[in-house]
């Protein structure tokens, strides 16, 4: 399961190539990991200098090294110095985890007929819909999103947070 490690931080120890499938983090920093990430948990990194960066997923872990899988989020597999940053990033490939593996359960949408919406003000607005049937595992619906694109969801009450 996906595991969010704020204020995680640390830096390589050992230079990374563009093709390693594991990276060596400072003693710190790995311990922070190997406290975060049980079983089959993971995080993902962002590995960056001041001119460029690689977000890499978490996979385990080989000795004292961090096994990953490199160019996450459309980032691309690059060499990195010793001494380099790694740090802990919650981007799109993180979220979109989270919300899959922690938050929603099965919904059902069911109704028919027009919805009103009148604007009262800026980022004011009123919604009108005609009767609409709501099948959940879950007795609460999260609505989120801007108008005019709404998303329903229902989060998982049990287990959804270990």
């Amino acid at each position: 399961m996906f595991k969010s490690l704020y204020g995680l931080y640390g830096e390589l120890e050992v230079a990374l190539t563009t093709f390693a499938a594991a990276i060596t983090v400072d003693d710190e920093m790995l311990a922070k990991l190997r406290i975060g990430l049980k079983g089959t948990d993971y995080t993902y990194l962002i590995i960056k200098t001041s001119t460029t960066y690689e977000i890499v997923r978490t996979n385990g872990f080989v000795g004292n090294t961090v096994a990953v899988v490199r160019a996450q989020d459309g980032t691309l597999a690059q060499a990195f110095g010793v001494g380099t940053s790694v740090e802990f990033v919650m981007g799109d490939s993180a979220i979109s985890n989270m919300i899959n593996e922690r938050m929603l359960g099965q919904i059902t949408i069911t109704g028919g007929g027009m919805v009103t919406v009148t604007k009262n003000s800026p980022n004011n607005y009123t919604i009108y819909a005609p009767p609409v049937s709501i099948v959940s595992d879950s007795d609460k619906v999260l609505v989120g999103g801007e108008f005019p694109n709404f998303i329903l969801s229902a989060p998982l009450v049990s287990g959804c947070c270990d």
